[in-house]
């Protein structure tokens, strides 16, 4: 498997037992005399060596290394294609964990809160002190824009396009 790993060929061996190149004792232990083994490369990145035993002496054919090659192939694109999903999930996984962090901060706060996303000022997120100034809130749907609930301090609706929260989101910039 060194062999195999360094060079990133297929090697054979007909005669496991007589061969002074291979001492595997995992293939001693499975009780195989022959084998082939394939490197399994994707991305131009080793992930693993397949290795087909068998316990009786043979010499693989050609044909023989060839379809195993293909189904090494195959098992390299799936491993691969599974460990991007494994990363994927984490990455999801920590996500959450940090938005769920984040709501347990802005519910400890005292000041009302609302975190709203890009670009139309959607609410993702709010605490108890936002649900008392405004009344019912959510994350979709109708009570997730707060535009029409705004007042000025003399009572009157905030004009839409003078909003704090999509001029921010507009902008980039922090609105006093």
């Amino acid at each position: 498997a060194g062999r195999i790993a360094v060079e990133r060929r297929p090697a054979m061996v007909e005669r496991l037992s007589r061969s002074p190149l291979v001492n595997d004792p995992i293939l001693a232990y499975l009780g195989f005399e022959s084998a082939l083994g394939i490197p399994l490369v994707a991305d131009d990145a080793l992930i693993g060596i397949a290795i087909t035993g068998l316990i009786l002496p043979h010499r693989f054919t050609a044909t023989e290394a060839a379809r195993a090659e293909a189904i090494a192939t195959r098992a390299a694109a799936l491993l691969r294609a599974s460990r991007a999903g494994d990363a994927r999930a984490m990455q999801l996984q920590r996500a959450q964990d940090a938005r769920d962090r984040l709501s347990e901060l802005i519910q400890a706060m005292p000041e009302a809160v609302i975190l709203v996303a890009p670009p139309d000022g959607r609410v993702m997120l709010f605490n108890s002190a936002a649900t008392r100034m405004l009344g019912a809130l959510e994350t979709t749907g109708p009570l997730s824009d707060v535009s029409n609930r705004l007042l000025t301090p003399d009572g009157e609706p905030v004009d839409p396009n003078e909003l704090p929260h999509i001029e921010a989101l507009k902008t980039g910039n922090v609105i006093d």
